[in-house]
């Protein structure tokens, strides 16, 4: 199991379901505690996209850590 895979998952689910809270304050405006929830929303997008770069930004390290990059020699003189 791919469990930052699993965790990329979860934060695209997150900022599909916040992206349609935006989508729905925005088109209705008139929608019940419409401020309070398109702020709400939006902390939620944000915070998942800042989590699914993260994720990203670890599997990068994990990477480089398995393969690395190899060194240029110091030149002796």
């Amino acid at each position: 199991m791919d469990i930052i895979g699993t965790a990329e998952t979860k934060f695209q689910s997150e900022m599909a379901q916040a992206s349609f809270d935006i989508n729905l304050c925005v088109k209705n405006q008139s929608i019940e505690n419409g401020p309070e929830r398109l702020e709400k929303a939006i902390k939620k997008y944000q915070c998942a996209a800042k989590n699914l770069e993260m994720c990203g930004q670890l599997r990068q390290h994990l990477s480089d850590q398995q393969n690395p990059k190899e060194q240029p020699e110091a030149n002796e003189g």
